[in-house]
């Protein structure tokens, strides 16, 4: 595509007449011109309010869709046919109510988009969030969340997905002391999770311990897909800003505003960290930082950068408090998974399962929890 898009483009754009490419070639073409930033992102906005006939009529360019008032989030409010309940907890972007299906009198956990102080629900946040129910309805696998609905209630989007009860693994370890058997376990579910979304062509991007759900039935589900990327999309570095993905059939691109890295940092291999690279080691790279954590109660590298580069290039881990040990045969197969070369790591997060699992069962056998 050259130049910016004529009327005629731009209204086959709005009806849906364009293809794929097409649309791509208008995505990639709005995000580097300022005149055609602000206008894809409005006709994103005109879509969605579109496509939810409760959402209002007007528009805020630039700035993302203005909701309609504020959600009355309290216990017995109704978010489309949900029914809310508690709440599980609240990040920067969202907010997740424990809800009952009333139409399939089921449990489920609904996310929601918190706006922001002006009542507007910002276009990357958004886009984040359907990028993430799209995400997880590729997969089906036990120790991946479930995702059940996706939907919009006066201009609010939400996504309704399977109630964990229990919590992240993070307050499953505070909870109480676990054996390393028993956290093992847990992580091996996990990493089969993670195994399955790279198998789906899926690169997490943010695995950490407040991103592996343990169940009251102590089964692992992974979650948190918002800044996952499909292996069908192009790799965008953690610096882009692509504008008006939401217009194509499968938005997989990751949005971000310039210069903002995806990810959490004390759990990103260093060249997601340097580079904003991405592929399934380094997720691999964030699953071995999370079991080394979980077993030995500290990151396996310090927050300082300077000193946190050095340790990595030297492979030198952490020192574990003495009454957190991490296993010998554990410590070695973590330490391949946290390589400084994504290329000397394990060559899929499968075979580092299925060294875990191996050793697992040598060591302790299918009771021992040590």
């Amino acid at each position: 595509m050259v130049g910016c898009p004529g009327g005629d483009t731009v209204g086959a754009l709005v009806a849906g007449a364009l293809s794929e490419v097409e649309r791509a070639a208008i995505a990639n073409h709005a995000a580097a011109c300022d005149d055609c930033h602000p206008l894809i992102e409005q006709l994103v906005e005109l879509r969605a309010s579109r496509e939810d006939p409760g959402a209002p009529d007007e528009l805020t360019v630039g700035d993302g869709a203005r909701a309609t008032g504020v959600l009355a989030l309290g216990s017995g409010a109704r978010i489309g046919r949900y029914v809310l309940g508690d709440r599980l907890g609240a990040g920067g972007m969202g907010v997740v109510h424990a809800a009952v299906d009333s139409e399939l009198h089921r449990r489920v956990a609904l996310k929601l988009l918190r706006p922001d102080r002006h009542g507007r629900i910002g276009g990357d946040g958004r886009e984040r969030l359907m990028r993430e129910a799209r995400t997880l309805a590729r997969l089906s696998h036990p120790n991946v969340v479930t995702v059940f609905d996706l939907g919009v209630h006066r201009g609010h989007p939400f996504v309704a997905m399977e109630l964990v009860d229990g919590g992240s693994l993070s307050a499953w370890l505070q909870h109480a002391p676990r054996p390393a058997g028993e956290i093992l376990d847990r992580m091996l579910e996990a990493g089969r999770g993670l195994a399955a979304a790279h198998a789906a062509g899926i690169v997490h991007r943010d695995i950490k311990p407040d991103n592996i759900l343990i169940g009251l039935d102590r089964r692992a589900r992974v979650t948190d897909f918002g800044l996952a990327q499909l292996g069908d999309a192009p790799c965008v570095p953690g610096d882009a800003v692509i504008a008006a993905t939401a217009l194509m059939p499968d938005p997989a691109l990751a949005l971000t505003r310039t210069g903002t890295l995806l990810g959490t940092p004390a759990y990103m291999a260093p060249e997601q960290r340097a580079r904003g690279e991405t592929d399934p080691r380094t997720d691999q790279w964030s699953f071995c930082a999370t079991l080394y954590e979980a077993l030995g109660g500290v990151r396996p590298f310090a927050d300082d950068l300077a000193e946190r580069s050095s340790a990595i290039a030297e492979g030198r881990l952490a020192a574990t408090p003495a009454h957190r040990r991490v296993p010998g045969w554990v410590r070695k197969i973590v330490a391949r998974g946290l390589r400084a070369e994504p290329a000397a790591r394990w060559p899929s997060m499968d075979a580092l399962v299925t060294a875990l699992a191996r050793g697992r069962q040598v060591r302790f056998g299918h009771g021992d929890q040590e």
